[in-house]
This record gives C-alpha cells, structure tokens and sequence, in this order.
C-alpha cells in the first residue's frame, strides 16, 4: 500500500477540505483524532465534511473539494461509489480507507479510479494524513502543470494567428486603400454636401477597418505601440458612432464628457478597446438590453489601482486623475468562477464566438500602461471601467477638415512600384487627379527598366 511523506513545507500549503465518504459517525470522529501535534497537515488546519450518502457524496464534488476518502459504508456499494465518485470529478482524487484487507477487490477499486486502497489495521490515522497530504500535492501539482500545458497550446494558437494575419494583412489593407482613395477621388468631383457627408464615412470606416487589420497582426506580434496625445471622448464617439447603425433596435446611452485631459496613448489601439468592450456589451445585453457607454475623471489611489483585474506594474502604481471611459450593460451577469476566465485567450461564453475580444483588451490596456476594473454578478449586469494616467500638459490636434490645400495639383512624376493591379489603378487615378505624371509598375525590375529608359524621375 502507497504510503507517501510529502515533499513540501505544510506552512506553503493551502487548506485543504476532505470529503469522507462513511455512514458511522465514529470513523469521522477516528479521522479527526489523527490530527495531533506532528502530523503533516495539522497546522494546515484541513476540514473534514463527512457525508453518509452517497447522493450527498455527489453533490460535494460541487464544492470541488482537494479529496473523496471513501470508507466501508458509504451508503451505496462501495466500489459502485467508487466508479459514480471517480466518473463524477476525474479530477478530485479518491481513496478507500477500509477494514477489508481484499486483494481482488483493491484492485477492481483501482480500475475503477481509486487513487489508492488503505487498510486500516495498516494504515492508522496518523499515517493516513501523510498519504493525504502526498495525494493532495501530487494532485496540485498535475493541476498546475495542465494549467502551464493549457497557456503554452493558446500561446501556440495565437502563434498560428499570427502567422494567418500576417499571411492576410497586406491583401486586405490593399482592397481597403483602394476603398478609401476612391471615395477620396469622388469627394474631389462632387459639391454636394450630403454626399460628402457619406463619402467621408466611407473613408473614415475604411481608415478604421485598416487600423484593427493592423491591430490584430500587432496583438498577435506584440508590436509596440506609438503613443500619442488622446482624447479619450474623441476616440470613444467614433467608434460608437460607427457601431450605432449596426445596433438597431438596441440603444447605446452616451454620455461623453467634453472637457478631458489627454491621455497618451496609441489611438488605433484605444479605439480597438471601445471595439471590443461595446461588442461584448452589446452581445451581453441582447436586443432589448440596454448598454451605457460614458467618459470621464475620477481620482484613483494606488490602492484603488492595485485592485483592478488589470493593472499598471509596481512602479507604475501611483495616484492621482485617470481618464476614463466607461461601458456597462444589464446583461446577465456572470459567475465569479466565470469572471475570472474572460481574458484568457480562446474563453467564450457565447457559440461561434473566438473568445479573443477581451483577450485583446486586455492585452491593450497592458501595453498602454492603464488599469481595467470588472464589477459583475449574476443577474446584475457588467461594468469594465479602463483607466489611463491623465496628462494635462499634452495637447490633443483636432481631426483636420478637407480643405482648399487638399485640392493641389502638382507637375511632377511619380514613379509606383506595386504588384496588386487595383491598388495601382488607384495610384493612377489619384496622381492623374492631382496633375502628376504616373510610371506604373509591377515590381522591382519594371521600375529598374524606367528608370533606365528615362534616366531619372523628375
């Protein structure tokens, strides 16, 4: 029979709660007594629940205890507990403490699931705890290796996206600059005012499609960011304000404070988080849910900070005024267990969805330096609240209008070097509006060859 002594300190262990599996009172009174000075675990102070059923048994398992102990009586047949037990938490190692020294039957418990077969005669009290304490670390420590084994896969994952983003990237950025400079060329030959209203939207969708293109080859690189004066407002009114046409019949509450210091930041980024958040608001709520988008100044101690589930590093852990946008919904909460899943990679609550929105945010929010605090429960509804370190001095530049300087022309050549035949067209289109003569070409050794017909490019 195993009888293992355990390899760490019982000062490093957590509580640990045993479920004895017995209907007499007296074999619980027994396990209790073994808890005397010198054993391993008595300081640990572990709780013994003992239940006489095996339904009870059962149910248990729901408070996802560190051990099953099944004894003689455990209110059904013992090894049928034993397969209902092991069947019910794989996970929850389980071992038989018994007066029946049987051969045949110790090892029909093993195929079944049992960690191990104890004779009592053999196995006194005292010695019992030390095989607990061996099969509790043991089980912990195949715990956390599976956690590790679980972090290297979606590490491995977001590997593979990587590589499938940046396999897709550049076509796609191609057909969205042909989006754009198209819808820049067709404001160039119409006057009329509702009709630069929508080509401005097309260029402003296609600008921002292209940035979270680029966002999500950077999350899957770690690409560093390229901070800039933000205001936060600014930033979090476009993106609502392009979601809002998507939406319907779902309303989103705004309420955008005017009068904000500049955050600093990379605005492609901040602008990804707005995404993300109001999308998972959104889905939370459902259609006649309703979701509150706000912005803001609140004064954060260090203390405050160091509680949000996302926050800045030791040294950056300083208060003072945080800027902040803030997104809630009346959704249906989630679980605490549940909580603390959201921004693992590959999580999702929802189907068909790829569980790396808040992944991303997460991410984000860490790389610019801010904190993200969660408030949820069930029933309740959602709130994430993302902060960043306000920077007063930083002047933020206003989003520039066209103007009579975006009508140029220009007598010059303009030597192009691309091999996608519609972004080139584009270019020709373009540099023709503008008054330029336009080389076009389809790589390297097509440009080489104007050159050297033309001698240089003027």
């Amino acid at each position: 029979m195993l009888l293992g002594s355990g390899g760490a300190s019982v000062h490093s262990m957590e509580p640990i709660r045993v479920v004895l599996v017995e209907q007499r009172p007296e074999v619980g009174a027994l396990l209790r007594a073994g808890l005397g000075p010198g054993v391993p675990l008595a300081e640990a102070n572990p709780e013994v629940v003992q239940v006489g059923s095996l339904s009870e048994a059962l149910e248990e398992l729901g408070a996802r205890p560190d051990l099953v102990l099944v004894g003689d009586d455990p209110g059904a047949e013992q090894l049928e507990a034993i397969r209902r037990l092991t069947r019910a938490a794989p996970a929850v190692p389980v071992l038989v403490w018994t007066t029946r020294d049987e051969r045949e039957r110790a090892l029909e418990a093993v195929r079944l699931g049992a960690r191990d077969w104890l004779v009592r005669a053999e196995l006194p009290p005292k010695a019992l705890w030390r095989v607990i304490r061996y099969a509790v670390e043991h089980q912990r420590a195949w715990r956390t290796q599976g956690e590790l084994l679980q972090r290297l896969q979606a590490t491995q994952r977001l590997e593979t996206i990587g590589a499938l983003a940046g396999a897709v990237v550049h076509d796609l950025n191609n057909l969205l600059s042909v989006v754009s400079a198209n819808a820049s060329l067709v404001r160039l030959e119409v006057e009329a005012p509702p009709l630069q209203a929508r080509l401005e939207q097309i260029q402003a969708a296609a600008q921002r499609a292209g940035e979270l293109t680029r966002q999500l080859l950077d999350y899957a690189r770690d690409v560093p960011p390229a901070p800039r004066p933000i205001h936060l407002s600014q930033v979090t009114g476009e993106v609502v304000g392009l979601l809002e046409a998507f939406l319907r019949p779902l309303t989103i509450e705004i309420e955008l404070a005017s009068e904000l210091p500049a955050v600093e930041a990379d605005s492609g980024r901040l602008q990804q988080v707005v995404l993300n958040l109001v999308t998972n608001a959104v889905e939370a709520a459902g259609a006649e849910g309703r979701v509150r988008v706000s912005t803001g100044v609140v004064q954060l101690s260090a203390e405050a900070l160091s509680g949000c589930r996302v926050r800045p590093e030791a040294e950056d852990l300083v208060g003072g005024d945080y800027v902040y946008v803030l997104v809630e919904d009346d959704g249906p909460g989630l679980s605490p267990e549940t909580l603390g899943k959201i921004f693992d990679p590959f999580f999702t609550t929802k189907g068909g969805a790829r569980g790396l929105g808040l992944a991303a945010v997460e991410w984000i929010v860490r790389s610019q330096r801010g904190a993200l605090c969660v408030t949820s429960r069930p029933g309740a509804g959602t709130s994430f609240r993302v902060v960043f370190p306000a920077r007063p001095g930083l002047s933020v530049s206003s989003p520039s209008a066209m103007t009579d300087t975006d009508r140029w022309r220009a007598a010059a050549e303009v030597l192009v070097i691309e091999e996608d035949a519609a972004v080139l067209e584009t270019f020709r289109a373009s540099l023709t509006r503008l008054g330029c003569l336009a080389h076009l070409t389809r790589g390297v050794e097509d440009a080489l060859e104007v050159l050297s017909r033309r001698g240089k490019i003027q």
